[in-house]
C-alpha cells in the first residue's frame, strides 16, 4: 500500500477536498498533492494529523482489509 494513495482515498471517501485537509493540518494544498502522488516523505507526526482529521486511527489507516 502506498500512503499517498491510502490519504487520497480516504479523503475522497469522506468528500474532503486536498484544499480542506491542507488547511485543517496547516500545510500547503500541493504539499498534500505531493504526499498523494508519492512525491515527498512525511513525518509520523503530519500523517497522525491527516488521520485525524479523517476520523482514523493509524491502526486503521494501515489496515489494508479497511476501505
Amino acid at each position: 500500500m502506498e500512503v499517498g494513495s491510502r490519504i487520497q482515498e480516504l479523503r475522497k471517501l469522506n468528500k474532503i477536498t486536498a484544499k480542506e485537509l491542507a488547511e485543517q493540518i496547516d500545510v500547503s494544498p500541493s504539499f498534500i498533492s505531493a504526499i498523494e502522488h508519492n512525491s515527498t516523505k512525511l513525518s509520523l507526526k503530519t500523517l497522525n494529523h491527516i488521520c485525524e482529521f479523517l476520523g482514523v486511527t493509524l491502526a486503521e489507516f494501515f489496515n489494508s482489509e479497511m476501505s
